[in-house]
C-alpha cells in the first residue's frame, strides 16, 4: 500500500484544531491530514527527517534536508571563512 505522506521537521504541540496534538520530529503523517494541511511549514516530503542508522552517517546526510543534489550527483563546495587573513 502506498500512502501519500510527509515527515515532521520539528517536535511541537499544535492546539489550533481545538485539542492539543503532539508532532514529533521525524514522524510521518498522511499528507492530507488536517494538521498537515493547517501547518505545511512543519512538514516535508524529505525522508531524511527522522532517518535512523547505525555506524557512520550515510552520505545522503551530507546535504541539509530539502536541498536538492547537483545534477552531476556531486555535492557543491561551500566557501569557508579563513580566520586571521586581512
Amino acid at each position: 500500500m502506498n500512502l501519500d505522506h510527509v515527515f515532521a521537521k520539528v517536535t511541537t504541540v499544535a492546539s489550533d484544531l481545538g485539542y492539543p496534538v503532539t508532532v514529533t520530529g521525524g514522524s510521518h503523517w498522511l499528507a492530507d491530514d488536517p494538521l498537515v494541511l493547517a501547518h505545511p511549514d512543519l512538514f516535508t516530503r524529505d525522508c531524511r527527517y527522522g532517518l535512523a542508522f547505525s555506524g557512520e552517517p550515510p552520505e545522503v546526510l551530507a546535504l541539509p534536508p530539502d536541498d536538492e543534489p547537483e545534477p552531476s550527483g556531486l555535492t557543491p563546495r561551500r566557501p569557508r571563512a579563513q580566520a586571521g587573513r586581512t
